[in-house]
């Protein structure tokens, strides 16, 4: 290859930063470790040898765009070519979240049969992967940066054994097409999507970091979920502020997108249809209003569109039988019931959040929780005596109370069924 140059940390600080995702690894590794900390870590092995392998410059410089196209190469890079697109800089990796705690755990894990500290193991470690960026200057030249999409950790397990001195670490390396005209976005959506791939098939990624990979990739069910939060005003993660949806910073946020993050038709949306998980959101944002909540929990949405699901939609099987509620009636219920419940007395030393809707070691199961909050004291059915106007509520026995009690654990529901029996 011709005229190009591979950028690194002091040429990006030097130039005008062209992605405005990329984070430097060596660079942050040492706003992190400064001199006094270095000197404080312990002495660790490396029994790396990557002598029989080319080095990230001599791929460069043998490289054919043409010939070389979509190949593959395994070379050494040096620890301040290697940059991270950030998700907290609007990219799909987490450079800034990786665990010191945990690489320095994994450093001092004893050799077999020693008590001498393993540190930095080249048979755990494996190889790190990276695609190629470009930007074609005014002046022709190509500048090169190598975005590693993999390793956050090994790389920082490395630069910890070596007390933060410049390292080489063997990389699997893939150049982006020079042909086409990519421009950030295009590189970001390229590189996440290996990146969402290897996640999935990792416990080290969490659900958040998953939901940035998935949502910079582009997945299918990753987008529709950010779809489906942004329409409803929820926000999670703070990804609703990172990608600057107006006015967002004061939408109640969701604990967590479990049942959400499968796409729509899948998950919480197929188990209790989107009407239902709509009308339980519009709940729970109206009753964190009265509770003075800014943070939703996962599992209240849960329980209130199984609450929606079998009390307002017909469960029987003869003509005449229907629901106990309509989804209004319902609704008002649950505001009624939140407010009662929330009213300042010297009486009441606890008062009703929806964080109570919660699933503990102890209970995890929502429909178990339901009948232990709003049938206590016969709560539900006194309200619905009320609102129809006649002498006699309902039994475990209706349709819809057969519904919900069926889907506790069995183990649970004879005492969810006595609780429920007024």
């Amino acid at each position: 290859m011709l005229n190009y140059e591979i950028v690194d940390d002091q040429h990006y600080f030097r130039t005008k930063k062209v992605f405005s995702d990329l984070i430097n690894n060596n660079n942050y590794f040492h706003s992190i470790y400064d001199e006094a900390k270095l000197i404080c870590l312990d002495n660790y092995n490396d029994n790396s040898n990557y002598d029989s392998y080319p080095t990230l410059e001599e791929i460069v410089k043998n490289y054919n765009p043409i010939e070389d196209k979509g190949k593959t190469f395994v070379c050494t890079v040096k620890d301040n070519q290697i940059f991270t697109s950030d998700s907290s800089l609007g990219g799909y990796d987490r450079l800034t979240q990786v665990s010191d705690k945990k690489c320095r755990e994994n450093l001092n894990q004893p050799l077999f049969a020693s008590d001498e500290a393993k540190g930095f193991d080249d048979n755990d470690a494996g190889t790190l992967n990276a695609f190629i960026r470009f930007f074609k200057g005014e002046n022709g030249k190509i500048y090169l940066y190598l975005v590693k999409n993999m390793g956050n950790h090994r790389f920082w397990m490395k630069k910890l054994a070596h007390k933060g001195e410049s390292v080489v670490l063997l990389f699997k390396v893939k150049f982006h097409d020079l042909d086409l005209n990519l421009n950030q976005d295009n590189f970001i959506t390229i590189e996440s999507d290996a990146h969402h791939s290897d996640a999935g098939d990792r416990q080290s990624q969490n659900e958040t970091q998953k939901f940035m990979s998935g949502l910079r990739a582009k997945r299918i069910e990753t987008v529709e979920c950010f779809n489906f939060l942004k329409e409803n005003q929820l926000e999670y993660a703070g990804v609703m502020q990172l990608e600057k949806i107006s006015n967002s910073k004061k939408w109640p946020s969701l604990t967590s997108i479990m049942g959400f993050n499968q796409g729509i038709g899948n998950g919480i949306f197929k188990k209790y249809k989107d009407v239902n998980v709509l009308a339980a959101i519009g709940v729970a944002k109206s009753v964190a209003k009265i509770t003075k909540e800014t943070i939703i929990p996962n599992s209240s949405i849960w329980c209130l569109a199984s609450m929606f699901d079998s009390l307002t939609e017909n469960k029987g099987t003869s003509p005449t039988s229907s629901a106990l509620f309509n989804k209004d009636q319902l609704r008002k219920f649950f505001i009624a019931f939140f407010r009662e419940n929330n009213k300042t007395s010297p009486f009441r030393r606890n008062k009703l959040k929806l964080a109570d809707l919660v699933q503990s070691q102890g209970v995890k199961d929502y429909n178990f929780i339901n009948c232990d909050i709003f049938w206590k004291d016969g709560a539900i059915v006194e309200y619905l005596t009320h609102i129809k106007d006649r002498q006699n509520g309902f039994t475990h026995n209706h349709p819809s109370m057969q519904h919900l009690l069926n889907q506790i654990t069995p183990i649970l529901r004879k005492t969810a069924t006595s609780m429920v029996t007024v």
